[in-house]
């Protein structure tokens, strides 16, 4: 089985301006298999622009985690690394029950987990 920064090094200098989907699954699924345990991770995601389709060359990626031991240093070092491989701005959220309902709703909507 391939190691994430492996994948990620399959493809020289960046990705794609745009992730495809396939892609972006792939990786995140990858990277839950190889380092959700040292995160704690329950769940992860991505919501946004890239889960409705409509990425551009500027866009972020928006990820949702859940985990079972919530630390704001672990969020920190899962923010740096998820950016690492994806090569891009990554904005992190742990799905909580204190989230605002809107935004709440927005997730339950739109997230794809992997």
């Amino acid at each position: 089985m391939e190691t994430v920064s492996n994948l990620f090094k399959t493809q020289p200098s960046a990705l794609p301006q745009i992730i495809p989907t396939e892609t972006l699954k792939l990786l995140l699924k990858t990277f839950k298999e190889q380092k959700g345990e040292h995160f704690h991770l329950t769940a992860l995601g991505y919501f946004g622009s890239y889960a409705r389709g409509e990425a551009r060359p500027d866009s972020d990626v928006d990820i949702v985690f859940q985990t079972d031991y919530p630390n704001l240093l672990a969020t920190v070092a899962l923010q740096l690394e998820l950016t690492e491989l994806l090569n891009r701005p990554v904005d992190i959220l742990r799905y909580r029950p204190s989230l605002s309902p809107r935004l709440k709703t927005r997730i339950d909507q739109e997230a794809v987990y992997v």
